[in-house]
């Protein structure tokens, strides 16, 4: 594609305790576990003599964390952009999903049949996020030129996906979006193309 410039958006590394169980974290503000930095060390790696111009992120402490590693090796610094935040949880923030399971069981279901509109008590919707997040997003293009990459969360990244690929929402969490991943975009106006996804350095 002619003018075709290239997004690296990324998950941030490992974060909570090691081995332990998965939980909604949302926008609480937790950081990179020692494995998290190892994978942050790893993207820094990849991107070494890659023409980057800029490296945007989240402004929560584990995609901040994970983005200095990756602007020290560009000679940047990474800029922190809000709306990129993860999305909203409410009162499920920091709960284990086998909690949440047990404890809103009705909530949990309504959740899986429309995961677009459902938020918790609390928090937002997967569409509120998006809204937000693409509008972040698309701003961060405006704002640049040449290649850049995008430290964001999981939920984040999938939103961003969904909007580019025209996927119904019931399909959200078939795009999997690891610790430490990297789906590599090209952007040429407002048409994406989506050149490689989920992929984790060194795995």
């Amino acid at each position: 594609m002619k003018g075709e410039r290239t997004v690296y958006l990324m998950r941030h590394g490992h974060i909570g305790e090691e081995g332990g169980p998965k939980r909604y974290t949302g926008i609480t503000d937790t950081p990179l576990s020692a494995s998290g930095h190892k994978q942050a060390r790893a993207l820094a790696n990849w991107f070494c003599g890659r023409p980057v111009s800029g490296v945007y992120c989240s402004g929560l402490s584990r995609c901040v964390q994970t983005a200095a590693e990756i602007a020290a090796v560009l000679g940047t610094t990474p800029v922190a952009v809000r709306a990129m935040h993860e999305i909203r949880m409410g009162e499920w923030e920091g709960r284990t999903f086998e909690e949440i399971r047990a404890r809103y069981p009705e909530a949990y279901v309504r959740r899986g049949k429309n995961v677009a509109d459902f938020k918790p008590k609390g928090g937002e919707s997967f569409s509120e996020c998006e809204a937000r997040a693409w509008e972040a997003f698309t701003g961060v293009l405006e704002a640049s030129v040449g290649d850049v990459a995008v430290v964001a969360h999981a939920g984040v990244n999938r939103v961003l996906l969904r909007r580019m690929l025209g996927m119904d929402y019931q399909k959200l969490f078939c795009l999997r979006q690891d610790y430490g991943c990297i789906n590599v975009i090209g952007c040429a106006g407002d048409a994406f193309t989506i050149r490689l996804l989920n992929f984790v350095p060194g795995r």
